[in-house]
């Protein structure tokens, strides 16, 4: 999926990383207040961080939905 599909995935409550990052990367949405969503990336158990995107990440084809536990559908 494209970067605007996956903004509006983790809008919807999903997690989504890019084909290539590692399993241990996830990244969500979370709104508070009725304000603009901030995207955080969660890495293994540390503290969520900002994300940072870079340009190949915008242009990027290669997102996709995962689960909490960080697994696709192809890997369950």
């Amino acid at each position: 999926m494209t970067f605007t599909e996956a903004v509006k995935a983790m809008e919807n409550g999903s997690f989504v990383r890019r084909s290539g990052w590692s399993k241990n990367i996830r990244l969500y949405a979370e709104s508070k207040d009725g304000q603009r969503a901030t995207i955080y990336a969660q890495i293994d158990s540390y503290e969520p961080e900002y994300a940072i995107f870079r340009l190949t990440d915008v242009y990027g084809d290669d997102w996709y939905i995962i689960d909490e536990n960080n697994t696709t559908d192809d890997e369950l």
